[in-house]
């Protein structure tokens, strides 16, 4: 027999009485005569107890007044057979009675849900749950618990907050690019980071209404600082690295060929961006590379400055700032368009040598030539949306014409070759336009533009 267990009664015969302790065990059996002893018959004892107290109640324990199909559990307890639950006064069992699950349907009479598992040995002591009805929101949840900064793509990171009285369900909010990976619906939650600082929220909810509470988190990877690109004659790069989320930028085209070019355009703006984002930076020269027009005896438009992203085309401008105009023989150049002048705004026309007048730009394509004095003309100015203004005229020929980023070149005439000294158009957005000097002098027009959006 078992170990604690004792036969008190039939010992060698075909039955026994035995009295049992708490050991399981095995009886066996034997049966002999003069020959000898046969091999043993044996069967498996399994001792049964009463069964353990269930775990703790899992459910809504602030259902509200009336509430229907509310449920209820506890963990399986080993050796029970049934399950005996009680509600408080006035509630019902709908469905599940005997297992270890029910549904309840309430009065608004609050109580006490308790259950207690049952077997052929009794019954166990009760789990208890007490049910209250609520009758105001819950309080706000307290201190949000969890770190203030994140590096970016941090996962598993862990904000939680006390157990709010009445409350029976939590609504997480996390930055716009982090995810909330487990706990949703309860007082505590895990979370993967993208690179977005912002608000960790979480509202506590019943039946009665709402309250909430936040705490804001930081990328812990932020970088500030400044940088500055020159003229080089060839493309340059800036890669946007770990916790900036945005750039500001300033450009500013270049001035127009020899001391009295026009100056160059300028433009401001502020630029959101992501870590890893290329910006392709244009710096313009006087030398024609981005934009500028092709003047006499080096009197070249300035070429505009740009920033690109996205690919390396003017369709992928962000910002631009034309470039001034060329001036030949020390006449005045126009100067390119300052960016506050209109959103598609235009720079004016280049001046004259006798009395520098200029002509006016309007929103949409640049100034046209400024007035005549003698047999000189001022250029057409630069940086429409769409195209260039007009350049001046004399002896029949014109400047040449300007286009999207590029300024207009100096016009050429067999007649009047050996005296040309025409000034080239500024480039891009807001260029200004060249300006002509002495006889049969036309000046190129300043080239158009476009902004994307900054």
């Amino acid at each position: 027999v078992p170990s604690d267990a004792t036969i008190i009664a039939g010992q060698g015969s075909n039955s026994i009485t035995v009295n049992f302790g708490v050991n399981s065990g095995t009886i066996t059996a034997k049966a002999s005569n003069s020959c000898g002893t046969s091999s043993a018959a044996s069967l498996l004892i399994n001792i049964v107890t009463t069964p353990s107290t269930p775990g703790a109640i899992t459910g809504n324990a602030y259902p509200c007044a009336n509430s229907t199909a509310q449920a209820f559990s506890v963990g399986v307890v080993n050796s029970a057979t049934s399950y005996n639950w009680s509600v408080p006064s006035g509630a019902n069992i709908a469905f599940g009675q005997g297992t270890n699950s029910i549904l309840v349907n309430f009065s608004s009479t609050p109580g006490n849900i308790s259950v207690t598992a049952v077997n052929a040995c009794g019954s166990s002591s009760a789990s208890v749950l007490a049910i209250t009805m609520p009758s105001a929101a819950p309080a706000s949840p307290g201190v949000i618990h969890g770190n203030a900064t994140f590096t970016p793509n941090q996962s598993g990171v862990l904000y939680y907050v006390a157990p709010v009285s009445n409350a029976n369900s939590y609504t997480w909010s996390v930055p716009s690019d982090a995810t909330i990976t487990s706990g949703q619906g309860t007082d505590s939650i895990k979370v993967t980071f993208g690179t977005a600082s912002g608000n960790v929220c979480v509202t506590a909810t019943n039946c009665v209404g709402t309250s909430s509470s936040c705490t804001t988190v930081h990328n812990s990877c932020y970088n500030s600082g400044a940088q500055t690109f020159n003229y080089t004659g060839s493309q340059q790069m800036f890669t946007v690295p770990c916790g900036v989320p945005w750039v500001s930028i300033a450009v500013f085209g270049a001035q127009g060929g020899n001391s009295y070019g026009g100056l160059g355009g300028s433009a401001t703006g502020t630029l959101a961006v992501s870590i890893g984002t290329v910006l392709y930076v244009f710096v313009g020269g006087q030398n024609g590379y981005n934009g500028g027009g092709t003047g006499y005896n080096g009197s070249n438009g300035g070429g505009m400055s740009d920033v690109r992203v996205g690919g390396t085309s003017i369709n992928n401008w962000v910002i631009v700032a034309g470039g001034g105009g060329g001036a030949p023989n020390n006449s005045p150049g126009g100067a390119g368009g300052a960016g506050s002048i209109c959103a598609n705004g235009a720079g004016g026309g280049g001046g004259t040598l006798s009395n520098q007048l200029a002509g006016s730009g309007t929103c949409t394509t640049g100034g046209n030539c400024g007035a005549a004095s003698g047999n000189s003309a001022g250029g057409g100015g630069g940086g429409g949306l769409t195209s260039g203004g007009v350049g001046s005229t004399n002896q029949g020929y014109t400047g040449g014409t300007g286009t999207k980023g590029q300024g207009g070149n100096y016009a050429v005439s067999a007649t009047c070759a050996p005296y040309l000294e025409a000034a080239g158009g500024g480039g891009g957005y807001y260029g200004g336009g060249g300006t002509g000097n002495g006889f049969c002098q036309t000046a190129g027009a300043g080239g158009g533009g476009l902004i994307m959006g900054y």
